[in-house]
């Protein structure tokens, strides 16, 4: 990887802890920010543009891989909370975004549409 420059195959986004210790807070940081940004873009083509998911397996498939790697929980920039649709019991919000929603829950959010 040259100066200032990065390849989408660069990024690692799965969270290993032997080697995350060799990474700056800083560094960590804006991979949790990157894959924030996916996803919440991913969201977004889905619930403002009705992209279909149906063609989605391997985004799905990418994104499991990434939350298994980080035991299914939020991102280090995220703090812990109850899930919005679960805390209040209510399923209609599966379909909306609101700002408070960790990544992991946009990515269920996501699941459940398919």
């Amino acid at each position: 990887m040259g100066f200032g420059r990065c390849c989408p195959e660069d990024i690692v986004l799965t969270a290993n802890q032997e080697k995350e210790g060799q990474f700056t807070p800083r560094v960590l940081r804006k991979r949790d920010n990157y894959l924030t940004c996916v996803v919440s873009r991913c969201f977004s083509l889905w619930s403002r543009w009705h992209c279909c998911l149906d063609e989605a397996v391997p985004m799905f498939k990418t994104l499991h891989q990434i939350f298994r790697s980080h035991n299914f929980v939020n991102l280090g920039n995220e703090r812990s909370t109850y899930m919005g649709f679960l805390e209040h019991g209510n399923l209609e919000l599966l379909s909306k975004s609101d700002r408070h929603d960790s990544v992991f829950e946009i990515f269920l959010k996501m699941v459940v549409q398919r």
